[in-house]
């Protein structure tokens, strides 16, 4: 759980940075396009987990 009165201004622009970061290493786009057009996973689910373990 993040503590608003202890997280610094630089600290969310770093997370912010990583988040694009891997957004686009990862091309996410691409990622459900595959998932979606395979028949084999139909139904199935996607979960993403942050650092905080959120879902």
């Amino acid at each position: 759980m993040s503590n608003a009165l202890l997280s610094s201004p630089f600290q969310a622009n770093k997370e912010k940075l990583l988040t694009l970061r891997l957004q686009n290493e990862l091309n996410t786009i691409r990622i459900f396009k595959a998932l979606d057009a395979d028949p084999n996973t139909i139904g199935a689910e996607v979960v993403f987990i942050d650092y905080e373990y959120s879902l």
